[in-house]
């Protein structure tokens, strides 16, 4: 969701749907569930876990989300 608000002046439907994807999987913490491994690893091996992706990237592309939202909403421009 990231890189399409990145890439587009104003907020797609592809974006749009994303934000409300993120948000009705948002658990009663405010955090995203995540069962499988986020790193690589050597398969049947070990697997490495970064314990934050499932909270940071989501915050992150809502933020951004919200931001854009902000700007539309005031007729500025995307910076």
């Amino acid at each position: 969701m990231i890189g399409l608000i990145a890439g587009e002046a104003g907020l797609s439907d592809h974006a749009m749907r994303g934000a409300q994807w993120l948000s009705e999987r948002q658990n009663e913490e405010g955090t995203w569930d995540e069962t499988e491994s986020t790193g690589n690893g050597f398969p049947n091996h070990f697997y490495l876990r970064y314990y934050l992706y499932p909270h940071y990237f989501p915050l992150m592309a809502l933020g951004r989300f919200r931001r854009r939202l902000a700007e539309s909403a005031s007729g500025l421009s995307a910076k």
